[in-house]
């Protein structure tokens, strides 16, 4: 799958198009593996805002507004900076993205995310 390849790549190289796919992804993957709480504490986190911006651009403002009520979770302690969010992760009760976990899911099971996927990886490919 494109995602996994550009995934690994150099993000320094990645397109608009290309970082949109992978912040999608990322959002995804982590997501659907361990909650928030697991984006957040991973790199997948540091592309949120890149993530929240692909979800408005695509026509998924519900997605957007629940990954910036996520960001809201960690306070001003939401930063694109991997080592320091994970200081902020660690210190938040374990319960603290429940609720936005359950609506992550019950969003994914409502909406066809794998489609938002195939329209980003169209936009990346030629």
């Amino acid at each position: 799958m494109l995602y996994s390849q550009l995934a690994l790549a150099d993000p320094t190289s990645w397109t608009s198009a290309q970082r949109a796919l992978v912040a999608i992804g990322g959002l995804r993957t982590e997501v659907n593996n361990g909650g928030f709480d697991q984006y957040f504490f991973n790199s997948a986190g540091n592309l949120a805002e890149h993530a929240v911006a692909a979800a408005l651009a695509n026509g998924e403002p519900a997605l957007a507004d629940l990954v910036r009520r996520a960001m809201a979770v960690l306070g001003n302690g939401y930063t694109p900076d991997w080592t320091t969010r994970q200081d902020v992760v660690v210190e938040l009760d374990p319960s603290a993205f429940a609720a936005l976990d359950a609506e992550f899911y019950d969003l994914e099971a409502a909406s066809d995310l794998d489609d938002l996927m195939r329209h980003l990886a169209a936009a990346v490919s030629p």
